[in-house]
């Protein structure tokens, strides 16, 4: 009895959207697929890639369409096997073949409906002796994965399966909601890397999957597994910043009675001005209350960060540029193991929490990109003189663009990159020419968001002070006081020799009251109080009288309010009194 083929020859490769659809009549059959650049859908062939000459090789197809189409047919239109389905490439690199289709079946008829893609079709209605190729060897390895994810930490986050074929290759299965694979159908030898993904919602249990990789008639099974058990749950991602003071715990929920964990810290702090790194390694013995506990990395990376000793070494000289990137966060690695407290050798759990990174203090209002003020006065308008020096700090994982602008008129423009080995940046100007009533924006901009910080400026009072201070974020921020100061000693300090040795302490639990400088801060705004608390609960604080380019002397606040007689009665206004250090001498920026 009469059988049919059809022979589909490929003269050059199709373009996107281009279609081939047969029919069979005696099943009513069609086989129709529309060419793409990759199969998502059934109906769909992938197109093979296309690489362009280079200065080693000419234009050439990485793959061939008529393996493509072979095992496009297969997967969507021979779940039965009525057919044969075989190609034979044309030159490596060409990315053609010839494509043939035979019935198996008695009175079959091929017909082509409608065609529009660059192929010969050739259809033969008669007896076919049908001897198709050898079909070569194919393998696939290994043929089981296990994945595990441990206290919300995947130890293997990727796994290889190498598949081995001349031919072309597809994964007829259904893949569950919780495994991702790098490709599911191709052509000859290659490597599908398959991952997990939805861990974070993924409840504890096992779970597992066939992997069906089907090359023409031939099939092989993957075999993968998921373990599931939750007893610590990690909130740290490696690729996100986090800051020291948040309220992010290792959070543990164990079963298990009478456990403890066993946690081995490394913490790697980098130096300020040379990102020189010291590594820190801390172990920690952790009880369990009911099975449950909350660990704070924050608290020992805050602890383990450098403090700033000499201003010099954080804010650049105002006589050369503006800019300085200045800080590498510390990156943590925990490893930890869930043990019994009457048996300390047997592990029960055991993982690592994969490297992430800390910087001091709150987080800022960030948004996706991460891109922060790392200021007191995050976006308030701050009160200025004409002579004052004004500055800015920020985190940025993108490329940004600061502006300056001066009554809303651009003055100065720089693009920012960022630095993985420095994350935090300063832009600081101590040199103006503002006038009262100027309004001054610093403006960092990037694709997605917009932050600025606001000046305007004011008449001079009475007196200035210019103070650089640390803040809790770990960068140097400007702060002037208009308000009348007093200075208890006839001794012109930043000039006298004498003065630099007159005393001892250096610390602020240490500082005396005998050289002291008391400030009227005179009417305090909302934004000036949270300036206010910051500068006096600030470690590392140097101060200017009237000239905002220097010199700065090393100054220390001890208290924010002395008397009623030396202040008003409400919080209108403060007395702030300052204590020079004796190291004040080397600390003097810039000259």
């Amino acid at each position: 009895m009469a059988k049919s083929k059809i022979t589909i020859d490929f003269t050059s490769v199709p373009n996107t959207n281009d279609f081939i659809n047969i029919r069979e009549t005696k099943t009513g059959r069609n086989i129709n697929e529309r060419f793409v650049k990759n199969r998502i859908y059934a109906g769909e062939c992938s197109l093979p890639n296309f690489q362009p000459s280079t200065g080693t090789s000419d234009d050439r197809f990485l793959g061939s369409v008529g393996d493509f189409y072979s095992a496009a047919v297969e997967a969507d239109y021979n779940q039965d096997n009525k057919f044969f389905v075989f190609n034979v490439n044309d030159s490596e690199d060409s990315g053609i073949g010839i494509v043939t289709i035979v019935a198996d079946f008695d009175n079959a008829v091929f017909e082509v409906v409608s065609k529009f893609a660059p192929a010969t079709i050739t259809i033969t209605n008669e007896t076919v002796v049908i001897t198709p190729p050898v079909e070569p060897t194919h393998s696939v390895s290994p043929t089981a994965l296990l994945f595990d994810i441990n206290s919300n930490i995947i130890k293997t986050t990727v796994q290889p399966i190498s598949v081995k074929t001349a031919g072309a290759w597809s994964i007829t299965s259904l893949i569950p909601s919780w495994l991702q694979l790098s490709s599911t159908s191709g052509s000859g030898n290659t490597t599908v890397q398959a991952s997990l993904k939805n861990q974070q919602s993924q409840q504890d249990g096992d779970y597992s999957t066939v992997l069906e990789f089907k090359f023409g008639s031939t099939i092989i099974n993957v075999a993968v597994n998921l373990s599931v058990e939750r007893v610590l749950f990690n909130p740290f991602l490696t690729d996100k910043l986090y800051f020291t003071k948040e309220l992010e715990y290792l959070s543990f929920d164990t079963k298990k009675t009478d456990t403890y964990f066993k946690l081995n810290v490394d913490v790697t702090v980098f130096d300020i001005n040379t990102n020189a790194p010291t590594v820190y390694n801390r172990e920690y013995d952790f009880p369990l209350f009911q099975g449950k506990g909350l660990f704070h990395i924050g608290t020992i990376a805050h602890a383990l960060l450098n403090e700033i000793e000499n201003l010099k070494n954080y804010v650049p000289s105002f006589n050369t540029n503006y800019l300085k990137s200045q800080i590498k966060p510390v990156e943590i690695t925990i490893n930890f193991c869930q043990k019994f407290y009457n048996n300390d050798d047997t592990i029960l759990t055991a993982g690592t929490i994969p490297v992430f990174k800390m910087i001091k203090g709150h987080k800022p209002f960030v948004t996706s990109s991460q891109l922060a003020l790392l200021t007191v006065a995050q976006q308030d308008i701050m009160k200025i003189t004409p002579d004052s020096f004004i500055g800015v700090s920020f985190v940025c994982h993108e490329n940004t663009t600061l502006l300056i602008k001066k009554n809303n008129a651009l003055i100065e423009s720089h693009q920012l990159t960022p630095d993985e080995n420095s994350l935090i940046q300063s832009y600081y100007r101590f040199t103006n020419d503002f006038q009262p009533g100027d309004s001054i924006d610093l403006i960092l901009a990037n694709d997605l968001e917009t932050r600025t910080q606001h000046y305007l400026v004011h008449f001079s009072g009475m007196e200035s002070t210019f103070f650089l201070f640390e803040n809790e974020n770990g960068a140097v921020e400007p702060f002037e006081f208009t308000g009348r100061r007093r200075i208890f000693t006839p001794v012109k300090h930043t000039l006298s020799p004498v003065y630099k040795n007159r005393y001892a302490f250096d610390k602020k639990v240490k500082a005396e009251l005998s050289q002291t400088m008391i400030i009227n801060t005179g009417f305090l705004g909302k934004s000036d109080h949270k300036m206010l608390v910051a500068l006096t609960s600030s470690i590392n604080v140097w101060a200017s009288m009237d000239d905002a380019r220097g010199p700065y002397l090393k100054v220390d606040a001890t208290t924010t309010k002395i008397a009623n007689q030396d202040t008003s009665s409400s919080e209108e206004s403060q007395d702030i009194e300052f204590n020079f250090l004796e190291n004040a001498h080397a600390s003097i920026y810039p000259r």
